[in-house]
């Protein structure tokens, strides 16, 4: 299986195809990186440098790829973070390309659209994700603010958060800081046509930078090996969580030192169904 990851680089930092690179690694999927922008380390406060890769350049290697039917060839393609509009329309030319040429091709969209209340890519590149990017996708993978910006649902509770998944009309939506029985957790949750699944697991504060990179990833990964669906959130989960606990309050996930714990987490958080039918 081949994947083509088109997402951010960052040179000193694990966010992006910096996390998401090992993470197929790990699951032993053959992956290849295309990015969006070129930053030094992850956008800050205290700065940094870089740019958007052109987008003369991008359309030139998908053109390639389309041109040699390298598109047709391709498992799967997973989109992280885009910055500029025209960007995204091209990309999603190129998913309805590949997905004409391969129809078992799985699309899987991480829309990183911001955090915290707040839009930290332009309104009009969300927009394009929204319009553009979510048609094509198989698997969508937001925050829950991105949730609720593209559904427009106000979220306050699970079933709130179940109800904007479904409103996607993907096949699978994966949810990242969902809310939690217990205000001590945080929840994962997979929504599927018909069934929903969560994983709590305990908070812990400060998490690094690339965790949802990381998990969009993982859980991705595990469902292109053709794991069951809970399982394949149950073991993502973990590997996550127990990155997040490795780091020790860094400001990176420490992928390189951990490998192992990507494949095989030592610890695993079970996940309860909510409502649906019984998973196979």
């Amino acid at each position: 299986m081949t994947i083509l990851s088109i997402s951010s680089h960052v040179v000193a930092g694990r966010v992006g195809n910096q996390v998401a690179l090992p993470a197929f690694a790990a699951l032993e999927l053959e992956a290849w990186s295309l990015p969006t922008v070129i930053y030094s380390d992850t956008p800050s406060p205290a700065g940094f440098a870089g740019d958007t890769v052109p987008l003369a350049l991008v359309g030139a290697i998908l053109d390639r790829f389309e041109a040699d039917e390298t598109a047709a060839r391709l498992s799967a393609i997973h989109v992280g973070y885009v910055r500029e509009a025209a960007m995204v329309s091209r990309i999603a030319r190129f998913l309805g390309a590949a997905k004409a040429a391969n129809p078992d091709l799985v699309v899987s969209v991480d829309p990183v659209l911001g955090d915290d209340g707040k839009l930290y890519v332009p309104q009009a590149t969300a927009q394009a994700i929204k319009d553009e990017l979510l048609p094509r996708a198989d698997l969508v993978t937001p925050n829950l603010f991105e949730l609720g910006w593209l559904t427009g649902h106000a979220i306050g509770d699970l079933d709130a958060a179940i109800a904007a998944a479904r409103s996607l009309a993907r096949h699978q939506v994966l949810v990242t800081s969902a809310p939690s029985a217990h205000t001590a957790q945080i929840g994962t949750l997979l929504v599927e046509r018909g069934r929903a699944f969560i994983v709590s697991t305990p908070r812990l504060e400060g998490p690094p930078h690339g965790s949802g990179d990381l998990l969009a990833a993982l859980f991705a990964g595990r469902l292109l090996r053709k794991e069951p669906p809970a399982q394949a959130l149950e073991l993502a989960v973990a590997s996550v969580y127990a990155l997040i606990g490795a780091a020790a309050g860094a400001a990176s996930l420490p992928v390189t030192q951990h490998q192992k714990l990507l494949a095989a987490p030592a610890n695993r958080f079970r996940a309860v169904q909510i409502g649906g039918e019984k998973p196979v």
